[in-house]
Formats: structure tokens, sequence, C-alpha cells
């Protein structure tokens, strides 16, 4: 039994007898399917949607939030999203937004996908402007791929999702999108929405799926199933949201980052290793260090890893002890495997933190990574050998006026190079 779930708020209703119409097309046997209804804010479900024996119908009142998430402004979408799951009576779970539409084959397809095993499924997708069917598309520059798809006779550019890999679910612009579905179990092994949050619940609940069921209990589904209607200013959520939903999507990464990138390391069996690391190396790493470390190595000599055998390096305040910049960047991609996340801080020359240390040789700031990650600088250095995409790059000012640079990089090898997550500059 699959449990489609959709939580509506009075504005949504507009398009509500639309969403129901997919859902009655739907090519799964009659009997496999169930709409779950949370109407919140005042919406009322009309009587001919009411009358269908697929639906199932729980109000969502003001008591049933959080009270730390309830401003009187802010609709709190997780709880909302995960009072639906808890009355779901399936063993799938579907998310369908009140404005959008699922072609006919989707269903059939999402239980197909779990019945060969996937704990977690997705799919491409396609846009479409509301009223006018006017197509939309992603910016093709950070390698999203497009491909035409039709439409009840509507010309759509459908957007090709990205694999399961720790990259696509690390930031919410490459993340799974819709269709989204979870079997019971993965969903509430990953914790389901998370009631507290305001807005960002689905990006915070796929991380917490990946690190439950890791790459290969993901499965996309190479065809568009969910169509997304897109209405008022193009963005389908307000200024103050969206703003919202930056910070938390920020918090979540940073609070994540280092358990997904080690998670898809073991899970294909790639070392993770903590240069610098004699002292408080973090769980789940190899220290390296020229004493008291697990690998005791001097890293201003090659270091002792065969190519491609590292799936994440931690490097948190090692750089600036090594001379050679450029030996370091170039074993640094040596050693990564493709599609290895390099997660570097370094004290700034932006701060006195850089020069403080007697011990520090070589001097770095948000500016320095460009080298390695951008063409048009690596140039100009042509002993470096590296390809480096930046993922993460960032100033962080402390109270005693030291500046730390961040630098999160992914390694550019194939096959992981053949369609990157997000813009490449080198």
């Amino acid at each position: 039994m699959i449990s489609v779930f959709t939580p509506v708020h009075p504005e949504g209703m507009i398009w509500f007898d639309e969403c129901h119409q997919s859902l009655k097309e739907q090519t799964i046997a009659d009997d496999q399917w169930e709409w779950v209804i949370a109407p919140n804010e005042g919406a009322i479900i009309s009587e001919s949607i009411r009358l269908d024996p697929h639906v199932k119908i729980f109000p969502f009142n003001k008591e049933d939030l959080p009270p730390v998430s309830f401003d009187g402004k802010n609709p709190a979408i997780g709880a909302k999203k995960r009072h639906c799951c808890e009355r779901c009576s399936g063993d799938i779970y579907v998310e369908l937004d009140s404005d959008d539409l699922l072609v006919p084959t989707c269903l059939e397809k999402v239980q197909a996908a779990v019945s060969e095993g996937a704990g977690f499924v997705y799919s491409d997708f396609a846009e479409f402007m509301d009223k006018t069917w006017k197509k939309r598309h992603f910016d093709l520059s950070y390698n999203w791929e497009m491909y035409d798809f039709e439409y009840k006779g509507h010309q759509l550019h459908a957007m090709r999702a990205w694999p399961p890999q720790a990259a696509t679910f690390l930031s919410i612009y490459w993340a799974p999108n819709h269709v989204r579905a979870w079997t019971k179990e993965t969903y509430w092994k990953a914790g389901g929405h998370d009631r507290r949050l305001v807005v960002g619940d689905d990006h915070s609940l796929n991380v917490m799926t990946y690190l439950t069921i890791g790459e290969k209990g993901c499965k996309q589904i190479e065809e568009p199933l969910y169509l997304y209607r897109v209405h008022g200013d193009g963005s389908n959520t307000c200024y103050e949201q969206n703003r919202g939903i930056r910070h938390l999507t920020r918090a979540t990464y940073l609070r994540t980052i280092e358990d997904v990138a080690k998670c898809w390391a073991k899970e294909y069996n790639l070392r993770s290793v903590d240069l610098g690391g004699a002292f408080d190396s973090p769980p789940g790493y190899e220290s390296v260090d020229l004493v008291n470390a697990d690998i005791l190595a001097d890293l201003t000599d090659p270091w002792p890893f065969e190519d491609g055998s590292i799936g994440v390096i931690r490097a948190h305040h090692i750089l600036e002890h090594l001379p050679d910049q450029i030996h370091t960047m170039n074993e640094l991609y040596r050693v990564l495997a493709p599609g290895g996340f390099a997660l570097i801080e370094v004290p700034s020359t932006d701060g006195r933190g850089a020069f403080q240390d007697p011990t520090h040789c070589s001097f770095w700031n948000y500016n320095s990574f460009g080298y390695y990650t951008n063409g048009e600088f690596a140039k100009k250095i042509p002993i470096y050998k590296g390809r480096l995409q930046e993922w993460w790059l960032n100033d962080v000012k402390t109270s005693n006026g030291m500046v730390n640079t961040t630098a999160h990089l992914i390694c550019l090898k194939p096959p992981y190079s053949n369609r990157p997550v997000g813009k490449v500059r080198i």
C-alpha cells in the first residue's frame, strides 16, 4: 500500500482538484494507494474529494504545533508533514504538494523501485508556469541536464536528477527532488520530518535518509514522475521563508558534512584520514602525524597512500605547518578518490592567527583556494596537477581576532567529473 500525504492550507486549495485528478489517473491498482490529507489554517476540502474512498482527512490544528516553532506567521511545515505520516497506513510514503501533479505512472514506478530493494526513491521532474504551462528549466551551467517531455499535449523540459551520491544529498540545490518516496521503515529510522522545523524540513530529512540507508539504499528513477507548478513570483514561497531556508539548510550542512562524507567513504571501502591528527582526532578517522598517530608520516614527503584510495581528508589547522602549498595540494588530489572530500580549515591571513604561531610556514586565505579550483588561476602554476571543485568556502571571525577559512573541496576525477554536482571552474 502506498500512502500519498499532503498538508494543505487555504491558498493551496485553488489547485487541489487538479492534484486530486492526477491521483485518480494513476496506473497502480486501485486498492494499492490512499491519500492522507492534513487541512490546516482553515482549509476546507471539497465534497468531491471527501467522497473519494482513497481519501483520509486528518485536520491539523494550532494545538498540534510545537510551541518552539509557531510564531503566528510561519507554518512549521515539518510538523504538518509528520502529522500526515503518523496517520499513513501504507508501507510506502509519497510526498505530494497541494499545487503539484503526479504523472500517471508515478506510483506504479515507485512501487516497482521499492520492490527491488530501494528504501528511498526519487525521480526526474518538470516545472511549468501556472495557467500558461510555459516550460521552465534550471541553470545548465551548474551541470543540470534537461530533455524534452510531453504531458497532456504540453511540451515541457524534464530536469535530470543526479544519481544517489553524497554531494547530491548535501546541498538543497542538487538534492533529490520530487517525487520523493520512503518506505515506512526508512522514514522512521531516519527520524521522519522534524516537527520543530518551520522550513528546511525536506533537506534535513534528505540528509538523515542518506545517513540511515547510504547511497546504495536509494534509487533514482530516470524519468519525470512529478510536475512542479510555479506561481506567484516564481519562488512559491515568501522572502522571509527563503531566508529561513537558506539559514537552516546551511546549519544542516555544517552539522552533517563530515558524517555524510564518512558514510559515503565507508560504503565504498575508502579511507577517512585526519591530517595532523596527533591531538584530538575525531572518531571515524585514521590520524596522520609525525608522532602519536595511527599513521606516522612526514607530509612534506610523498604521502603514504595509494592513488585514489582516500574518501575523506580532514585537514584542520595543518596546512599552514606544511611549507610547500603546491606539493600539499598535488598530493591531496592524488590520493583522493573520484568525488572524495577535502575538509580544510586554516587560519587566514586576514586575522592574526596566521602569523602568531612560530611553526607556521605557509600562509592561506579565502582567495588561496582559487588557485586549485579555478582554471584562470591554476594555469599560472603549471606544476599543480589537480582538479578540485569548490564546494564550500567561508571565513569565520573568532572573538580573539583570528579569522579561520573553511574550504570543502571535491576531487574531480572520473566518473564523478563526468557530471559533477554544481558548478566547476577548473
